[in-house]
């Protein structure tokens, strides 16, 4: 007799997924611990196996047999379809980042991103799990769109969702033009008293490190803890000069980007170093470490791509770009 050890549903559900993105049977095996026959079992009844649910009852079936096998058979098609993108603009919103380009370009000019904005700054959130492998291997939740969707007015689906409940780690973060990360900090609770402290205590050495020629102009979100009358005259204290951008406008922050960046990164290392158990403590610190150690060639990069993003806005009447 041969001896079959067990192998849970999720164990079966990430061979399948490893399949489905084109690794070999060897290389699933390695990844997913399961043994190569095992891997081949599992991966040639993952078509089949419909015909053998046996069917006792209850509603009939809309699909036909051919019908299911025919979809998962496309599995591999429909992944190639993007996110939908967050927020829906109103006929305001659209004129209100339509005048923001037009200002950039006739106010600025096209160097404005690279040299007279010292820092681009935002607030952002990544969720504690004490296992971040099994977080890391989870399906992630998207709501699925076709090429030509999703980038006017009327698409309000949101992107990846990364479960709740839990503990999250909360970052204040600063990115500048050939200096890089240059602030990353954690806060507890997000308000006016904070970030009018947070100005006075680190927006003079920000400024500093992003060495713009003594440029005091800065970019953040609408966030009204952000834009608060404490935060405001903090900011007249430090004479910073903030560049608002229009709201529901997160792809005219750079930083937004370097956010999605991390994310993934914390993704990839749980799964390529095995991370079951974690501290609180530690996954902030893991997370520190990570915004640290973005390369100021890619935050460059990104920020350059920033005037191409004003020409999408003129070209296409203020509507989402694909940034």
């Amino acid at each position: 007799m041969v001896f079959r050890s067990f192998i849970s549903a999720e164990q079966r559900a990430y061979v399948r997924l490893l399949r489905n993105n084109g690794l070999s049977l060897r290389q699933i095996s390695s990844k997913s611990r399961v043994s190569l026959t095992s891997v081949q079992r599992i991966c040639s009844s993952q078509i089949r196996h419909f015909a053998r649910i046996k069917r006792t009852g209850g509603r009939k079936q809309i699909l036909t047999y051919r019908q299911e096998r025919t979809l998962l058979r496309n599995v591999q098609k429909l992944r190639t379809l993007e996110a939908r993108k967050k927020g829906l603009l109103s006929n305001g919103d659209l004129k209100k980042r339509l005048a923001f380009a037009k200002k950039v370009r006739h106010q600025y000019g096209r160097n404005l991103f690279t040299d007279q904005i010292a820092f681009y700054l935002d607030g952002t959130s990544f969720t504690f799990k004490t296992n971040p492998l099994d977080q890391a291997r989870a399906p992630r939740g998207r709501v699925w769109r076709k090429r030509s969707e999703g980038l006017m007015s009327g698409c309000t689906a949101k992107g990846t969702k990364v479960g709740t409940g839990g503990k999250v780690v909360k970052l204040m973060v600063a990115i500048s033009y050939n200096e890089g990360v240059i602030a990353c900090e954690p806060y507890q609770e997000m308000n006016g008293a904070y970030f009018s402290d947070f100005v006075r205590r680190k927006f003079e050495a920000m400024f500093s490190l992003a060495n713009k020629n003594g440029s005091r102009l800065f970019i953040q979100d609408g966030d009204p803890s952000q834009n608060s009358k404490p935060a405001r005259d903090a900011m007249a204290e430090v004479n910073a000069e903030l560049l608002q951008i229009p709201p529901r406008s997160p792809d005219l922050n750079p930083v937004e980007n370097i956010f999605k960046l991390v994310g993934d990164k914390l993704r990839a290392d749980a799964l390529k170093f095995e991370i079951r158990k974690e501290s609180f403590q530690s996954f902030q610190a893991r997370v520190i470490a990570t915004i640290r150690s973005i390369p100021i060639e890619t935050i460059d990069k990104t920020i350059d791509s920033m005037d191409h993003r004003i020409s999408l806005l003129l070209t296409n009447g203020g509507k989402k770009t694909r940034y």
